[in-house]
């Protein structure tokens, strides 16, 4: 095998490789995506329900509050 088969063959070998690194990423980044995705959803949801029981404190009746010494 001359020298530029050889150069040839090992151009061919690295883009190969990166080319499986590539979609190795590529697949870890969609995972990644889908689970900040479903992490905002549940972080908003949680939002909704703090503000329910916030809502709900606040509109309390006064008999239901602690004395101002509280």
């Amino acid at each position: 095998m001359s020298d530029l088969e050889r150069r040839i063959a090992d151009l061919e070998t690295r883009a190969a490789h990166q080319d499986e690194v590539i979609e190795d990423l590529s697949s870890v980044l969609a995972k990644q995506w889908k689970e900040i995705s479903d992490l905002n959803d549940k972080i908003g949801y949680l939002k909704n329900i703090l503000q329910e029981l916030e809502d709900g404190i606040d509109g309390a009746p006064p008999g239901d509050k602690p004395p101002p010494h509280y």
